[in-house]
């Protein structure tokens, strides 16, 4: 989470490389738009990601049918996305 895309796509593909090597990320989550996502998905199809380790992306992240874009929203929205997948 950060103001720079630049930054935030270099933080996704290090964290695809991780995954590709470690297969050790369980949630990889991405603040953003569906347009940003394009934009990205070309950029990392470019840089040698296959459509299987992009489609381990969630774009954008959080629970699905939150209205909101505010922060406070978004964090919620977030944090009870990754309650839902954690096991116990």
């Amino acid at each position: 989470m950060s103001f720079s895309h630049a930054e935030e796509l270099e933080i996704l593909i290090q964290c695809l490389k991780r995954q590709r090597l470690h297969a050790d990320l369980p949630f990889i989550g991405l603040i953003g738009s569906a347009s940003k996502w394009k934009v990205f998905q070309r950029r990392l199809v470019q840089r040698g990601f296959a459509e299987q380790e992009l489609a381990r992306v969630t774009c954008p992240v959080g629970l699905p049918g939150i209205a909101g874009k505010g922060p406070e929203v978004i964090a919620v929205a977030a944090a009870v996305q990754l309650l839902q997948r954690r096991t116990f």
